[in-house]
């Protein structure tokens, strides 16, 4: 198995573990905060995971525009598709089937980005807030990092109130 092949494995099962962290999660469990928490609602976690992805693979890596810019995203979501940070948890008590669907195409376009680029693109240089880094370390660090951060919160908040945050 090449570096793509297993960054390419790595991700899809990462989208695994975020989809079933968010499963089953309604309205006031997506909006919940805690006094005196420094975390955010579930409903902004999950959402900025998957803005996160989007602009780290769509934006940074492949130098167009987000997946939330192109398919009418904005509309269906309810948010402003140039916010730095769009308001997630908003869009998540709205309609968390639709931030669902979102995130099955951010996850489909990071899938097709994986599936066209070969090991030596992992090792091209881009732009990383004023800093150069390779692909693969953006890849590493925005996807197969960050993702499962995040999942694990969205599961630890739901346990904290008493729900079952994964489903093993």
């Amino acid at each position: 198995m090449n570096g793509v092949a297993a960054m390419r494995e790595t991700v899809n099962m990462i989208h695994q573990y975020v989809d079933a962290a968010i499963e089953g999660t309604d309205a006031e469990t997506l909006a919940r905060k805690f006094d005196g928490a420094t975390i955010g609602a579930i409903g902004e976690i999950y959402g900025h995971a998957l803005h996160s992805e989007d602009w780290a693979v769509q934006k940074m890596m492949k130098g167009g525009d987000l997946v939330l810019q192109v398919g009418n995203w904005g509309e269906r979501l309810g948010v402003d598709v140039f916010a730095q940070e769009p308001d997630w948890l908003s869009a998540a008590q709205r309609d968390i089937a639709a931030v669902q669907d979102y995130a099955k195409a951010v996850y489909a376009s990071t899938d097709a980005y994986l599936m066209n680029i070969d090991d030596a693109t992992l090792d091209n240089e881009i732009d990383f807030f004023g800093r150069p880094q390779s692909v693969g370390w953006v890849l590493a660090d925005m996807v197969i990092a960050h993702l499962p951060f995040h999942a694990g919160e969205i599961a630890s908040l739901k346990g904290v109130m008493g729900q079952k945050g994964l489903p093993w």
